[in-house]
């Protein structure tokens, strides 16, 4: 068990100038949060979420014909590495289309899609993406069906940091 040696308090204050019935006009009042956090450990991982969202206009070309959704694109950042964490896709057009997840270029999942359906696809494998790779999506969709596809890309973004 680390003892509290190995520990460092930080105190943080924020002033809230509000007008109240039960104060003075203008009183200010200060909220404290305090935290601990180890300073022992040297290796601290700082975690942001990230996400490809949108809303994409299709034609299909095809069943054997993918098109790039050319918008939809994620690449992760230098120092960091990411992991997809969730994904919801839906579609508005009358045929069964396929979404590809490509990672560089290579196939990386598939999402089958229903008519007028959407759906949260669960990842059961989920990879670390280095810095530097790329997502982007492609669209399969019988020759002729149109609609629009929703996509909501979740990930999550981590970077090894060393502490002060």
């Amino acid at each position: 068990m680390p003892s509290i040696a190995a520990f460092c308090s930080c105190r943080m204050s924020f002033e809230i100038s509000t007008p109240d019935i039960s104060r003075k006009a203008g009183q200010k009042i200060i909220i404290g949060v305090s935290y601990f956090y180890p300073t022992a450990r040297r290796d601290v991982m700082i975690s942001k979420p990230a996400f490809l969202q949108g809303n994409y206009n299709f034609k299909g070309e095809g069943l054997d014909k993918a098109v790039d959704l050319y918008k939809a694109s994620y690449t992760v950042p230098n120092a960091m590495t990411a992991k997809l964490v969730y994904c919801r896709i839906g579609q508005t057009s009358d045929d069964l289309i396929n979404i590809t997840l490509l990672r560089d270029g290579e196939v990386m999942r598939l999402f089958p899609l229903g008519m007028k359906n959407s759906m949260h696809f669960p990842l059961a494998i989920q990879e670390e993406l280095p810095a530097g790779t790329t997502l982007s999506l492609q669209l399969t969709a019988p020759k002729g069906a149109e609609g629009s596809l929703f996509v909501d890309l979740g990930f999550m973004e981590e970077r090894p940091d060393i502490a002060a």
